[in-house]
């Protein structure tokens, strides 16, 4: 298991996300990134990654790979580096077949073919139907990521 680093409540952690909703992440960032959110994957992928600057908040998101147990999903995520923990939704967990009553859970994952954990998206907050790629999987990683606003488009890479 990957040992993590928080000095923060995660449970606790809150981001105001208005503009993007997980209705948003089925239907028009699918079809704006061109690929189905929580569609099955053959394989994981550790490449680089593409993804849009997209609505009011100019978001950046995109999809990645994500490994749980042995089911390969495609998730659509919002980058968001000042979440140090990432996080999934309870449609992503339910998309994997689990179901999570603790929201202090470290669930393993993989993530663009990454080792890491990941959190439930608390119930309650702002964010809780949309799932967030924190700074420590950025960081452990290894990514770089390059955001050009100017074309509303931005690169992970790996």
């Amino acid at each position: 298991m990957l040992e993590t680093n928080i000095s923060y409540d995660p449970t606790s952690f809150d981001v105001l996300i208005k503009d993007i909703g997980a209705q948003d992440l089925h239907k028009v960032i699918s079809d704006e990134l061109n690929v189905g959110y929580l569609s099955d994957s053959n394989q994981e992928h550790d490449g680089d990654v593409d993804g849009i600057i997209y609505g009011r908040g100019f978001r950046l998101i995109c999809t990645l790979t994500v490994k749980i147990r042995a089911k390969i999903k495609f998730v659509h995520f919002i980058v968001d580096t000042g979440s140090p923990s990432t996080y999934l939704s309870d449609d992503a967990l339910s998309a994997f077949g689990l179901t999570i009553s603790n929201p202090d859970y470290f669930i393993n994952a993989r993530i663009n073919n990454k080792d890491t954990v990941v959190l439930m998206s608390p119930p309650g907050s702002h964010f809780s139907g949309i799932n967030l790629l924190g700074s420590e999987f950025l960081k452990f990683a290894g990514a770089t990521l390059v955001a050009e606003y100017h074309d509303n488009c931005f690169t992970l890479r790996f």
